[in-house]
């Protein structure tokens, strides 16, 4: 085994695991080893041209301080092999950049926190930016519903980006964005927006007896209306379906229409099912009305 000089590294660690505050499950802090595969690039101007060449490698970051649940087993520190063949490069890094959790889903009106941290022991700044329809701007931190809380302790800068009160517009790639010394890096954070949609559900009689089922502001677009006459699938009759509305803070209503036959007298009614999917929703909303031999109606919610 060959150990090389010392090599100057910048390094980019993300973590995605949430860590459980809590007084039933203790916290402790512990040195643990970290092994990361990655390739190893060099220049290569063998060729007449300028290349790179790639080597797969495995990045070693020793002692390095976690803080959770004490594990089950001791972790065993790490010892590279005893390979004659093998070189080993002593590291140090430049900083740490941690950011979690990488995408989050919330509804309208929610409030989310985006939190990027930065070990380093050297200064470091950190600027949030949005990017999305194909354009990206600096956060405007005048907007009250935004506040930006930046901490420094000792090593490390813990930068959290909060939002209150979601819109629409607030949906897309957060893009915490550190810079130290010569080292520039972006840490990418999704917010998706997932409203799910109101249903309602309404008989008319004029002119003819008609069934509507309303689906109304939900976000994204994409929705599935279905319906059950009497708890099976409908058919033998065609529903008409409004195009997409949009509403004026940005999410989407539709209206779906069924034109049905009246039960003969006597006949029990017929329960008829508007049955909604939407990706917001783990099963769908189904909203019934029932559609009696005497023509009135009600609905169960």
């Amino acid at each position: 085994m060959k150990t090389m000089g010392l090599l100057h590294l910048g390094f980019i660690l993300t973590l995605h695991s949430a860590v459980l505050w809590g007084a039933a499950v203790p916290l402790l802090q512990y040195a643990v080893d970290i092994l990361l595969p990655c390739d190893y690039a060099l220049l290569d101007s063998s060729m007449g041209g300028m290349g790179f060449t790639r080597q797969s490698v495995t990045l070693v970051l020793q002692n390095v301080t976690v803080i959770g649940e004490e594990p089950a087993d001791a972790l065993p520190n790490y010892h590279p092999p005893e390979n004659p063949e093998m070189t080993v490069f002593l590291a140090t890094v430049d900083f740490l950049v941690s950011s979690s959790p990488p995408s989050q889903k919330r509804s309208l009106t929610d409030e989310v926190t985006l939190n990027c941290d930065v070990w380093s022991g050297t200064e470091v700044s950190v600027d949030w930016h949005l990017q999305k329809d194909g354009t990206g701007h600096r956060l405007n931190f005048e907007d009250s519903r935004i506040t930006l809380q930046q901490e420094t302790q000792e090593k490390k800068v813990a930068s959290s980006l909060t939002i209150r009160q979601l819109h629409v517009h607030d949906e897309g790639t957060y893009i915490c964005a550190v810079t130290s010394g010569q080292h520039k890096i972006q840490q990418i954070l999704q917010l998706q927006i997932r409203e799910p949609p109101h249903v309602t559900v309404s008989v008319s009689a004029d002119p003819k007896t008609t069934v509507t089922c309303r689906t109304d502001r939900y976000y994204p677009l994409d929705v599935e209306v279905t319906w059950l006459l009497n708890g099976s699938p409908l058919t033998g009759i065609s529903p008409i379906t409004s195009s997409h509305r949009k509403n004026n803070d940005g999410t989407y209503s539709l209206s779906n229409f069924l034109q049905v036959p009246v039960p003969q007298t006597g006949a029990s009614p017929d329960t008829y099912t508007c049955a909604v999917s939407h990706v917001s929703l783990t099963d769908p909303i189904m909203v019934e009305v029932n559609v009696l031999p005497e023509r009135k109606y009600w609905v169960q919610w």
